[in-house]
C-alpha cells in the first residue's frame, strides 16, 4: 500500500497566521484562507467559503431621522426630509418616498391651500391679510388678494372703477377707500367683460366704508357679483 503525502497535509502545514482557516480549493486540495477583517463573517459564495461584510443599519444610516428600506441591490437609506411630509409607497419593484401628504398642506408661508374636494370643519377664525392699497389706472385694477384698500388715480377727488381684472371663479373680495376725499365709484352693469354686477353703482366715500363681492368668471361679461355693501360713516 502507498500514499500521497499531499492528500494528508496536516492543518499546522497550511495555517501560518493567528485566525487563519484551513479550506480546499477548486481542485480539493488543502489550502490557507487569511482571516478576515472586523465584523466580517463566514459565508458560502459562487460555491466557495470567503468572509463577507454585512450591510447593517448601523453601517447604512447616518443622519437622525433617516430610514432603513430594502432596495435592489440590498438594505439603502431614504434620508430624512421635509416637516410634515409622509412616508410613501410609490408600488412593486419601487423605492419608497417623502411626499406631501394628499389632501393636506406642507409649504412655507407663501404657499397655496388648495382643498379642492375636501372640506374644512371646526374653524375657530378665518382672518384675512391685511388690506394692501391698489390704484387705479384707466378705470382697471389688477387683485392679489382679497382684501384691498383702493385709490384714485393721480390721486383724483372721484375716480370710476370699472374693470375687475386678476379675479378666479369663487374669490371673495372685500374693498375699502383710501381717503375721505377720495371716492372711488364702483360702477355696476357696465357691457363687456370684467365687469361688476349689482343693483347700482356704488362709491366709497368714507374710509369706513366696505364692499363685498363674488368673482365668477365663467359668466359672460360679469366676473365679480356683489354681495353686500355697508354705509359705516362715523
Amino acid at each position: 500500500m502507498s500514499y500521497n503525502g499531499d492528500l494528508y497535509a496536516q492543518a499546522e502545514e497550511v495555517i501560518t497566521s493567528k485566525g487563519d482557516l484551513r479550506r480546499g480549493d477548486a481542485s480539493g486540495n488543502p489550502e490557507r484562507y487569511g482571516i478576515g477583517s472586523t465584523n466580517q463573517i463566514l459565508s458560502v459564495s459562487s460555491g466557495n467559503i470567503l468572509w463577507k461584510t454585512l450591510t447593517t443599519a448601523d453601517s447604512t444610516l447616518t443622519t437622525q431621522g433617516d430610514i432603513l428600506f430594502e432596495g435592489a441591490s440590498g438594505l439603502e437609506r431614504l434620508g430624512q426630509s421635509t416637516d410634515g411630509f409622509v412616508l410613501t409607497t410609490k408600488g412593486a419593484a419601487a423605492d419608497p418616498v417623502w411626499a406631501a401628504a394628499a389632501g393636506s398642506w406642507v409649504g412655507t408661508a407663501t404657499s397655496n391651500l388648495d382643498m379642492d374636494t375636501y372640506n374644512i370643519f371646526d374653524i375657530d377664525f378665518l382672518q384675512l391679510s391685511a388690506p394692501t392699497e391698489l390704484t387705479i389706472a384707466t378705470g382697471a385694477v389688477t387683485f392679489s388678494q382679497s382684501y384691498h384698500s383702493i385709490d384714485t388715480e393721480a390721486d383724483a377727488s372721484s375716480d370710476n372703477l370699472d374693470y375687475f381684472n386678476g379675479l378666479t371663479t369663487g374669490q371673495f373680495l372685500i374693498l375699502k377707500s383710501v381717503d375721505n376725499s377720495r371716492d372711488v365709484v364702483l360702477r355696476s352693469g357696465l357691457t363687456g367683460t370684467t365687469k361688476m354686477n349689482g343693483p347700482s353703482n356704488y362709491t366709497l366715500s368714507d374710509i369706513d366704508f366696505r364692499w363685498t363681492g363674488l368673482a365668477d368668471t365663467a359668466v359672460a361679461n360679469f366676473v365679480i357679483y356683489e354681495l353686500s355693501r355697508s354705509d359705516n360713516a362715523s
